[in-house]
């Protein structure tokens, strides 16, 4: 081989990597974008839950479980932290929905009960009372969590509080 033939091998390899290289820049720029468009989005989300926490206040827990055990003594504050709870909960999946959306994190999560926000969102009869409402929601999300109750299985949280409680009887009286 001449000098001429191996310069002409050698800057078509070198022209074929610069191609390649600028490929993989233009890959890594593209997932960078996503990653930033993710992190924004939620970072948006957690402005709304930062404000939602401030709202639920010290009593959340307590107004949570008189949704469940006694919803019809549920005054207008209760109803309001019980809009910001579920609000969250809702949001929550949104979260995870968008961020699939924007950056392909999470895979279609959002859809399944796995993160627990369906099964609180659910397990109250004011919880599944609002889900009913014509709020303005994802329509996806919408479609998902009309599918999900319809089939509903888990227990309700008067049903899922009697166990717990009996099993931790159950626990006192076995001894260890």
């Amino acid at each position: 081989m001449d000098t001429e033939t191996i310069n002409s091998w050698v800057q078509t390899i070198t022209g074929i990597a610069i191609v390649f290289g600028l490929v993989l820049v233009i890959l890594e720029l593209q997932q960078n974008r996503d990653a930033v468009r993710s992190q924004l989005s939620s970072d948006g989300f957690q402005i709304y839950t930062d404000f939602g926490t401030a709202v639920l206040g010290e009593n959340a827990a307590e107004v949570i479980a008189k949704a469940c055990e006694s919803p019809t003594e549920l005054t207008a504050p209760d109803l309001v932290i019980l809009d910001f709870f579920y609000s969250e909960l809702e949001r929550r999946t949104l979260r995870l929905k968008t961020l699939e959306e924007r950056g392909g994190f999470y895979g279609d999560e959002w859809k399944t009960n796995e993160l627990g926000n369906w099964t609180m969102l659910f397990e109250t009869p004011v919880g599944r009372a609002r889900w009913k409402l014509p709020i303005p929601r994802d329509q996806e999300i919408q479609v998902a969590g009309d599918m999900l109750l319809e089939n509903w299985t888990l227990p309700d949280c008067t049903t899922l509080y009697h166990k717990w409680r009996e099993q931790i009887a159950q626990e006192l009286q076995t001894p260890i």
